[in-house]
């Protein structure tokens, strides 16, 4: 099994995910909620876990059996996003749409949807308050169960400074791309800070752009001849701006800035 997967939030493992269901089934085991959910059942739903990621056609799923999480789920955004639940309880204050802060605790949400399906489905047969109720797939009982998580568990941790805050536990940043300069931009970068340097592209058919110290003493046939030499690109015309100014500072004639 792949154990580590690249999603649009960042690097995930198989471990994290587990972890999540580990989470989510032992706060349904406290005895208050009376789900009859001991260790080995909690085991029992790390042991059936399958993680993947596929970007079409492969919902996440919750059985009786199986617990399928798909990273790749449409539902998952990178940053900050409104995530939304099924229409039908969609605006319940408790299990209904939520604003999350990063890919994690979208993450965690799709965790506590399944893992309410697999309680619902192995264990609300057994359940007298269930008994009427379990069989439909967002019914009351499913609706019970997953208030339970995320009310008590789930929603407290999906704020700013939650769950895989900044704060807490960075995200993986995507690499910064460098923005790349031209050569044009290069050289006119070079005009603006040594006055006595200028370029020009409005030249004869047979150059693209002309580059010269434009002091009096400097403007001779040779200095003419070497700027034709270098003026067949932008890339050329920079490259001979640079000798033109180190040839400056070897003669100690610096007027730029």
């Amino acid at each position: 099994m792949n154990n580590k997967f690249h999603t649009v939030g960042g690097t995930v493992t198989t471990k994290e995910v587990e972890d999540m269901v580990r989470l989510c089934m032992k706060h349904l085991s406290k005895k208050e909620y009376e789900l009859r959910i001991g260790k080995e059942t909690i085991q029992y739903a790390v042991d059936i876990l399958t993680v993947c990621h596929f970007k079409e056609g492969n919902a996440s799923h919750g059985g009786s059996k199986s617990i399928k999480i798909n990273l790749g789920y449409w539902q998952f955004k990178k940053g900050i996003q409104t995530f939304r639940e099924y229409k039908a309880f969609n605006k319940d204050k408790h299990i209904g749409e939520i604003q999350t802060y990063n890919y994690h605790q979208s993450l965690l949400l799709v965790v506590a949807h399944e893992v309410a399906h697999h309680v619902q489905h192995k264990q609300g047969s057994f359940i007298p308050r269930y008994r009427n109720t379990w069989k439909k797939s967002h019914g009351l009982c499913f609706q019970d169960i997953y208030r339970t998580l995320r009310k008590d568990l789930v929603n407290p941790m999906c704020t700013v400074d939650g769950f895989y805050s900044d704060v807490d536990v960075p995200q993986e940043l995507e690499p910064v791309k460098k923005k790349r300069t031209s050569p044009k931009q290069r050289l006119t970068a070079l005009c603006q800070e040594y006055d006595w340097l200028e370029y020009d592209d409005e030249g004869w058919d047979f150059f693209r752009v002309e580059v010269w110290d434009k002091r009096p003493e400097e403007m001779d046939d040779a200095a003419y001849d070497q700027m034709l030499d270098h003026s067949h690109s932008w890339k050329e015309a920079y490259q001979y701006a640079l000798e033109l100014i180190e040839k400056n500072y070897e003669h100690g004639k610096t007027h730029g800035v």
